[in-house]
């Protein structure tokens, strides 16, 4: 079995997939937004981060946060990268949006900011309206798309692959490239978002396990 993900090489390379056996294609770089216009935190009682680069990009911005701020994380990697700047993030274990706004909401912020990328789902932002709180996105980075349709035309050859899915960018790039072929390879996403995106692109051997984190799928694939 051939495992092919396409996550950004910044996020390929952490700690979590070492001594993983996977095929790796990148379909977007990243790219941090040079003179970004900082918010006044004063204004927000939570920051919710949704990734480890968000994450990354914002320290390198703030040294530091008023303790009064409840500083929110979704899943273990974004989690992990969090506690190297504050002691004790709440990190909710859910691994879609519905889910991470139901968690926030729990802890009765009124308004809360997001670091994020500039593209993105819109779901947390509506969750969160719906459970009456006030979001703002702070956009600290960008994605660059990169033509792979050569690279994931000799990845495919091979019979036994297994397709990783981590954002719902990598589902419509993926389906770009190959003109939508390859629908019935065994697809994995991570997130509900990508499960629902992968499902509207049409593929139908969608193997959505729940797991939350990249290195667990990993293993899971290969105990198959």
């Amino acid at each position: 079995m051939v495992i092919i993900s396409f996550r950004p090489e910044e996020k390929f390379k952490d700690v979590e997939i070492r001594g993983k056996d996977v095929l790796n294609i990148p379909l977007v770089r990243i790219l941090k937004l040079d003179n970004v216009k900082s918010p006044d935190l004063e204004m927000f009682d939570g920051i919710a981060f949704t990734s480890s680069t968000g994450v990354r990009y914002f320290f390198s911005i703030y040294s530091g946060i008023d303790e009064k701020i409840m500083i929110f994380s979704i899943g273990d990697s974004t989690a992990r990268e969090l506690r190297k700047y504050v002691n004790k993030p709440l990190v909710c274990s859910d691994s879609y949006s519905g889910g991470f706004a139901s968690f926030i909401a729990d802890y009765k912020p009124k308004r809360v900011l997001i670091p994020r990328g500039m593209t993105h789902s819109s779901v947390l932002n509506e969750d969160l309206r719906k459970a009456g709180i006030y979001s703002e996105n702070f956009y600290l980075y960008k994605y660059e798309n990169i033509d792979q349709r050569d690279n994931i035309a000799r990845a495919v050859k091979n019979k036994q692959i297994a397709l990783i899915f981590t954002s719902p960018l990598e589902v419509k790039l993926f389906n770009q490239y190959t003109g939508g072929r390859y629908l019935d390879n065994p697809a994995y996403p991570i997130g509900k978002t990508t499960f629902s995106t992968l499902k509207e692109a049409g593929f139908v051997n969608i193997r959505f396990d729940g797991k939350k984190s990249f290195s667990e799928l990993i293993d899971f694939i290969n105990s198959q």
